[in-house]
């Protein structure tokens, strides 16, 4: 969350992180799902734009793509 964070405040309008795909864990993976998880919860709180898979799967892919909200709309 902290480097999302900073990204925004820094003028970052894309970022990559890079979560791997798990294939080593013992029980699977479980860096996908804790960054999708914080990532989800900062698009709700209007830190974040959007985001998406890099291969559009999670299971396919190691990193997710992250849209950060940088401008307000004024209506």
């Amino acid at each position: 969350e902290s480097f999302i964070t900073t990204c925004k405040y820094q003028g970052y309008f894309t970022i990559r992180i890079i979560t791997g795909r798990g294939l080593h864990s013992e029980s699977g993976p479980v860096l996908p799902d804790i960054v999708e998880d914080v990532v989800c919860a900062m698009k709700k709180n209007n830190m974040v734009l959007s985001y998406q898979w890099e291969k559009k799967k999670k299971s396919a892919s190691g990193a997710i793509i992250v849209y950060l909200k940088q401008f307000e709309r004024f209506d």
